[in-house]
């Protein structure tokens, strides 16, 4: 079966749709996509039995049943796998041996080390009902030295314009900051990874065996520096209940079974969306994430910001953000200077854009600042 699938990738590396392909052990491959990994996963879809999903992190796997088969990752990736399965490999999380070759896989084991996943209480889905992507506001308009104006303002292009840096007296017109590892600090500072909903705006914190504090601390410890497994750790707590997307040649054949068992026909395609799955901790994750809403929302409010979203705010003249230094988080700052705003996905501030304004994508769409009840920072930090 391992051999299929390194035909299939040799075959699409003849094709052009990968590149710079190399095996790094049997079934695992590192490599470059030249036409996106969803492209790349419907061929090897159109030539394999199973299914294959493309990774949102790059690269994409084959599946047969419940065992992955084949992988081929993005060769940016690769360094960064090798050192979350070292970190792994030096806790002893994967006594089984299992082919860890995805930062969420790495992160699921650390997760599987701590001790017994908890029951999933549908419950849990209140926590995050008022912001399910946590808080986003902002204001559009052109903000500079001069002058700043709003909603209406016209388009300026600002990438070139000299900034008056020179000046000592100078403050930039907008200064972006945010909380370094915001979601992994707060998943460290929660007082048991077993979180029970009492009601909407209520939990109650259910007690940790002795053994399985002290291996989450060991986690905890291991991952600190490493930023991409860290960040890995607090989604694979959730995992997700959204359907997932996948590619399969497989179609139910009534000639084969009446019944419709699902055959295999080559050279077909079709798409499936396999169903999600709540993570080991999914309550307590969603607590982290309501829980930065609200601290973004206090943070917006005291300094005034004119975008903030999630772990980051921008604010004006000069400030600094107060809530957050308050509350001990780690504060970087990511740009400053002349600035436009322009919706929450578009944005230029100093010489730093999103990728949206860099593609010309800068209509003006406010998004108000709203009220977010503090219902559980009040409760645990």
């Amino acid at each position: 079966m391992i051999e299929k699938f390194s035909v299939a990738l040799r075959a699409l590396e003849i094709c052009g749709f990968v590149r710079d392909l190399v095996e790094i052990e049997p079934g695992v491959f590192k490599g470059n996509e030249t036409q996106g990994w969803r492209a790349v996963a419907r061929e090897l879809a159109a030539a394999l039995p199973g299914q294959v999903r493309a990774s949102a992190s790059g690269g994409c796997a084959w599946q047969y049943g419940a065992a992955v088969l084949g992988t081929v990752i993005e060769s940016a990736s690769v360094a960064k796998i090798r050192r979350a399965r070292a970190i792994v490999g030096a806790l002893g999380a994967n006594p089984e041996g299992k082919p860890l070759w995805s930062l969420g896989a790495c992160a699921r084991a650390c997760l599987r080390f701590v001790g017994d996943r908890q029951v999933y209480d549908e419950r849990a889905e209140d926590i995050l009902k008022d912001h399910p992507y946590g808080y986003h506001e902002c204001s559009p308009g052109v903000y500079t030295a001069e002058a700043e104006t709003h909603l209406c303002a016209p388009k300026r292009n600002l990438f070139d314009e000299p900034l008056p840096y020179g000046n000592p007296d100078y403050k930039p017109p907008v200064t972006l900051y945010d909380v370094s590892s915001f979601y992994f600090d707060l998943l460290r500072r929660l007082p048991s990874l077993r979180v029970s909903p009492v009601s909407h705006g209520r939990v109650r914190f259910l007690p940790m065996l002795s053994d399985d504090r002290a291996r989450w601390r060991d986690v905890l410890s291991a991952v600190a520096d490493e930023k991409p497994l860290r960040n890995s750790i607090a989604g694979a707590a959730a995992g997700t209940l959204q359907k997932g997307t996948a590619y399969t040649s497989a179609r139910p054949n009534r000639k084969i079974d009446p019944e419709g068992f699902a055959a295999w026909v080559p050279g077909t395609v079709r798409i499936i969306h396999p169903p999600g799955m709540p993570g080991p901790y999914r309550a307590a994750a969603l607590l982290v994430v309501s829980t930065a809403a609200e601290l973004c929302h206090m943070e917006a409010e005291y300094s005034d910001a004119v975008y903030a979203a999630v772990d980051s705010v921008a604010l004006r003249g000069g400030a600094t953000p107060k809530i957050w230094h308050r509350f001990g988080f780690t504060i970087e700052q990511k740009a400053s200077g002349e600035a436009e705003i322009c919706h929450r996905g578009s944005w230029r501030i100093g010489h730093k854009a999103t990728e949206f304004y860099k593609k010309n994508y800068r209509h003006h769409l406010p998004s108000p600042r709203v009220e977010v009840p503090k219902v559980y920072i009040q409760q645990w930090l």
